[in-house]
C-alpha cells in the first residue's frame, strides 16, 4: 500500500487582541533539530503513524510537518500546549494537503483545541474536519 502523506504547510495561531504577541512557538516549523520541528510534539495514538518534517514542502516551499500512514487504522497528530492567560478570541488558520490510500476515502484532517481548567478539568471545544 502506498502510504498517506499529510502535511500540514503552515499552522499559524493569532490573537485577536491589541498587542498580544503570537502564542504558538515555532509556528511555520521552521526550527528544527534531527527532522523534528521545535517545540511541537507528536503523538500516534498508539495506532502506528508516523511523523513527518519537510524544510521545503509547504504550501511555497516552507516548512511542513505530516502524519504519514499504512492503513486507515492509523493516524497522529502534532500539538503543541501553550497558556491563553484569559484570552477570549482566538484566530487559527492553517494550510493542508492530503492524500488517500489506495481504494480508501479521501482523508479528513481536523483542528482540535482543548481548553485545560488550570488542572481542573477540561473543555473539548472543537474537532471540526477542515474542508476546501
Amino acid at each position: 500500500m502506498r502510504p498517506l502523506l499529510l502535511l500540514l504547510a503552515f499552522l499559524s495561531a493569532a490573537w485577536l487582541l491589541a498587542q498580544t504577541p503570537e502564542p504558538l512557538q515555532n509556528p511555520g516549523f521552521e526550527a528544527a533539530t534531527a527532522g523534528k520541528p521545535g517545540s511541537w510534539t507528536f503523538t500516534d495514538f498508539r495506532t502506528g503513524g508516523q511523523p513527518a518534517y519537510s524544510p521545503s514542502a509547504g504550501r511555497q516551499g516552507s516548512a511542513a510537518v505530516g502524519v504519514t500512514v499504512a492503513t486507515t487504522t492509523q493516524r497522529g497528530a502534532w500539538q503543541q500546549i501553550l497558556a491563553v492567560n484569559g484570552a477570549r478570541l482566538l484566530f487559527v488558520e492553517a494550510w493542508y494537503r492530503s492524500e488517500a490510500l489506495p481504494g480508501a476515502p479521501a482523508p479528513k484532517p481536523c483542528l482540535r483545541l482543548t481548553y485545560l481548567k488550570a488542572g481542573k478539568g477540561w473543555d473539548y471545544l472543537s474537532d471540526q474536519s477542515l474542508t476546501a
